[in-house]
């Protein structure tokens, strides 16, 4: 796909300058989207689906698996298998169905709800939070992926879930 542009952009496996994607790629390994607005330097994970209409700002990471929905903005990073929405992008909850469609284990996806629950409660600091998620998920390769998301460097910082959203 080569569209004239800014700034180079990754997108699971492949590679392209955005500007204005519009573009499904044909294999399965490679992120979804429809009409979305990628600014520069933006990484998408393998499988990530981005909905119509949506915009991601510059240097923002979409983890694989994840989820924006159709005409959210997006300012900060999404994790692994995390589902935002809204104009300013909240973490909803896990792509639940995105997981099933991909066939993981029912056991990996209620542990890896556990993990998700623990990580964004109110209890504690974050990264005392994570340090709990880690030791007690560690042979679970799905919250792995989100750890290692979150202890990666990344100039953003990532979404988390708005309570006060009804």
């Amino acid at each position: 796909m080569r569209i004239p542009s800014a700034a180079a952009s990754t997108a699971g496996t492949a590679s392209f300058r955005a500007a204005g994607v519009q573009a499904t790629p044909a294999r399965s390994d490679r992120p979804a989207t429809r009409a979305a607005t990628l600014a520069g330097h933006v990484s998408i994970g393998d499988h990530a689906i981005l909905g119509g209409l949506c915009a991601v700002h510059q240097f923002v990471r979409v983890g694989a698996y994840g989820f924006v929905g159709g005409m959210s903005g997006v300012e900060k990073d999404v994790i692994p298998f995390g589902m935002v929405l809204g104009n300013r992008a909240y973490l909803s909850g896990l792509n639940i169905v995105g997981l099933k469609r991909h066939g993981f284990p029912r056991e990996r996806i209620h542990e890896l709800r556990q993990a998700y629950r623990m990580l964004f409660s109110s209890e504690g600091t974050l990264m005392e939070r994570l340090e709990d998620v880690e030791n007690m998920f560690s042979s679970n390769p799905l919250v792995r992926q989100i750890i290692d998301f979150v202890k990666s460097h990344s100039d953003r910082s990532f979404c988390v879930p708005n309570n006060n959203v009804p």
